[in-house]
């Protein structure tokens, strides 16, 4: 790994790195001396010594100064460092210090000499230093987290974490460098998500290890490759992000001054002119308005729309996976690219007459039963929540020219891997759809539309608590009434993204005995395994993606066990950095029925199953690669 890597930073130009940590220090701060050590100074201080720190920090100064100010001033500390070598009690005072130094130069050494092996230039920086690295490709960042920082207690040396990272990067943004950052707290990991958020970096951009790992080269050249390999792309989506914040700043001063142009006068004559013949009221009329507006605003930027296009040219084929799992971010905003925000939606209902609805209603039937909530799946025997979808023409609702409403009847299912199966075409699905926290899933019955009378509606909401949950927007709602009164052709609606479900894993090794060891396992729980369910052309494709967590578990476990009381096959993939590499990016695999995620391809070694098909310590079952991944994600 290491030659693959010293190859790829050859090619890519990357020739200066800086390590940026408190052991580089020339001098202390008042935080890193024992508070007891200066109760001993103060105490055993020499006369001359004394006389001479009242000289260098200032006599008015120094008498009327307690010790607890001294100590905790900088410039006091920085005088007494500087006369160590002529006090006994000096150096006493600061000899802890300079043994932890030494020993945290010691730690970083395995580093410095991977730099240096991979022909990589390596500044040593202090935190006082820290902005001298800006002229480094990949930074080596400390994040200086003390022990408690990933509990309650930690929000301090977090927040020193974040400005530290910020302040790296505040004039790099255009062309930002790689990020490693490193702790010795164990816990750094569970960190990650919010050094990400609030340093204002994107996962591909850095990586986090443990001080402790830095003794492993391979590894922490694996890092750095991963980092690298995909640096072009990366400082593609950068600058992405960097045109979405420029454009919505220029945005919102736009759109400000666009909508206060407008004056009451300009609503006045818009209701009389225009709403009253539509039947449309004014403060609904220009929420849609504005939203739109200020889309076409947003689209007028033209930094951000090139910079968009820049994403065509990503290679997904070839990237290297992040270090956290797929986001569910993604159903958040599939869900508010289908339907009004349920905040909106709410307050209208509120403002509205009962049994006033709108084109894209979706009406909640209330559940009968305990077990009418959503959570069962098709074909187990209970059904999901009853829902229906207003279909009538819009115009003719908001007219008041129809005394009934034609609805089409739904399904709503707890968000499953089940329900993202291939869909009929008579019954369309709704991939997502958000009640507070709940996700579901909608599958729609186009064979068979219901026709309610205006006063049957309204006494469905208001005596059998029918009600108006969310609220399709436009094209949406389009799409399933097309579906209905035609199936000849459908609007073009956004594509849905890949479901995403978290799995419990459990993975196998075949011994030489031909029995199974657990070499790797985590519960759904643990969120360490995520299945995404997509599609091509004309069926469904499933990946499963494990976490780094998991997969060192896999490399440990397998390392650990004796070589020789392994499968030759696995044996010979534990040892080779290529294996984990492959394990690292989506492995695929066909529900209800056992995959070879890469037949045809090197380490052609796994199986992937989706039922229970291995025990621990049981015999192999026959038919089976060496290495089996049991996937639990129902």
């Amino acid at each position: 790994m290491i030659e693959q890597t010293k190859a790829l930073l050859d090619e890519r130009h990357i020739s200066r790195a800086a390590i940026i940590d408190d052991a580089f220090d020339t001098e202390p701060t008042p935080a890193d001396i024992d508070q007891n050590k200066w109760n001993r100074f103060f105490d055993d201080v020499e006369a001359p010594i004394e006389e001479a720190l009242r000289e260098t920090y200032g006599a008015e100064a120094y008498e009327s100064a307690d010790v607890t100010e001294l100590r905790q001033d900088p410039r006091f500390v920085n005088a007494v460092w500087t006369i160590r070598t002529s006090s006994v009690a000096a150096t006493e005072l600061f000899d802890e210090f300079e043994q932890l130094q030494e020993r945290k130069r010691s730690d970083l050494l395995p580093l410095q000499t991977l730099l240096e092996g991979l022909g990589v230039g390596c500044q040593c920086l202090g935190r006082a230093d820290a902005a001298n690295g800006g002229e480094a490709q990949i930074i080596f960042l400390d994040l200086f987290l003390g022990p408690d920082a990933a509990g309650p207690n930690g929000d301090d040396s977090v927040r020193a974490a974040m400005e530290g990272v910020r302040a790296i990067l505040a004039g790099r943004r255009a062309t930002p460098p790689t990020v490693i950052l490193m702790s010795a707290n164990p816990r750094v990991e569970e960190l990650g998500a919010q050094l990400r958020d609030d340093a204002d970096l994107l996962g591909c951009q850095f990586r986090i290890v443990r001080k402790t790992e830095l003794m492993d080269q391979g590894a922490m050249a694996e890092r750095i490759y991963d980092l690298v390999s995909v640096y072009p792309d990366a400082l593609k989506l950068s600058q992405y992000i960097a045109a979405w914040d420029a454009a919505l700043k220029r945005g919102h001063q736009s759109f400000l001054r666009t909508i206060r142009t407008l004056d009451l006068a300009d609503y006045a004559n818009l209701q009389a002119l225009s709403l009253e013949a539509e039947g449309a009221r004014l403060g609904d009329y220009v929420i849609d308005l504005y939203d739109l507006h200020l889309h076409s605003v947003i689209e007028s930027d033209e930094q951000l729309i090139r910079s968009a296009k820049t994403l065509n040219d990503i290679a997904v084929d070839t990237r290297a996976p992040g270090q956290f799992m797929p986001s569910a971010e993604v159903d958040v905003m599939m869900d508010g690219a289908m339907f009004h925000h349920e905040v909106r939606t709410r307050v209208e209902v509120e403002d509205a007459v009962a049994g006033d609805v709108h084109f894209g209603d979706i009406l909640l039937v209330p559940p009968t039963s305990p077990n009418a909530d959503g959570a069962a799946t098709p074909g187990a025997g209970v059904e999901g929540l009853e829902v229906y979808v207003v279909i009538s023409q819009p115009c003719d609702q908001q007219h008041g020219k129809v005394d009934r409403v034609i609805l089409l009847r739904g399904v709503a299912y707890r968000y499953s891997r089940r329900q993202h199966g291939k869909a009929k075409a008579i019954q369309p699905r709704t991939p997502v759809m958000f009640l507070g926290q709940t996700k579901y899933m909608i599958e729609w019955n186009l064979l068979q539309p219901e026709t309610w009378l205006m006063p049957e509606l309204r006494r469905r909401i208001t005596d059998e608590g029918l009600r108006v949950v969310r609220r399709f927007r436009t094209p949406h709602a389009l799409a399933l009434q097309q579906g209905f009164t035609s199936r000849l052709g459908r609007v073009g609606t956004l594509a849905s993204p890949p479901a995403r479900f978290v799995a419990g894993v459990k993975i196998y090794a075949k011994t030489q005995s031909n029995e199974a060891l657990l070499v790797g396992e985590t519960t759904a729980e643990e969120e360490q395994a995520v299945c995404l369910v997509g599609r091509t052309e004309k069926d469904l494709k499933e990946w499963l993606l494990i976490s780094e967590t998991l997969r060192a578990q896999l490399r440990s476990k397998l390392l650990e066990t004796d070589k020789a009381s392994l499968n030759a096959e696995v044996a010979s993939a534990r040892d080779d950095p290529a294996f984990y590499r492959v394990l690292k990016r989506g492995i695929e695999f066909t529900r209800g029925s056992s995959s070879r995620p890469f037949q045809g391809k090197p380490f052609d070694i796994i199986n992937v199953v989706t039922s229970p098909r291995v025990s621990e310590g049981q015999a192999w079952p026959q038919g089976l690669k060496p290495l089996v991944i049991e996937i639990d994600a129902e």
